[in-house]
């Protein structure tokens, strides 16, 4: 990885705006077993339709601390660092536009955060 594109990631910055849901749970699995995705109320309809059916009011809420924590790991990335994953994928279908990562530790299961950006 070239020091320009380790930059690139550093300088991005996402905001609630940007985020049609989120997920935050333990590493593995992320269908929801493993933690809980909650839905961006300026784009349930959206998210709806991209999963397949309606999001319950239930789902609905804040994706400020997934972008928190997604924004500060995209600050401070190492791409040697062993203990935090940092997966992007920035294509031009809002289906594949997401940034996920995972962190972990010597002692813990690790814990991973996403967000599904809307299309741009």
């Amino acid at each position: 990885m070239t020091t320009k594109e380790i930059n690139k990631i550093r300088s991005t910055v996402i905001t609630e705006a940007d985020v049609k849901s989120s997920y935050s749970g333990r590493q593995g699995c992320m269908c929801g077993c493993n933690g809980k995705y909650t839905y961006n109320v300026n784009h349930v309809i959206a998210a709806g339709e991209s999963r397949g059916y309606k999001v319950k009011f239930d789902e609905v809420g804040s994706v400020k601390r997934a972008v928190n924590k997604v924004n500060k790991a995209l600050a401070n990335f190492d791409p040697n660092d062993p203990f935090t994953t940092l997966h992007l994928n920035l294509g031009k279908d809002e289906s594949t536009r997401y940034i996920i990562v995972d962190t972990h530790n010597e002692r813990t299961v690790g814990r991973t955060n996403g967000v599904y950006l809307t299309s741009k």
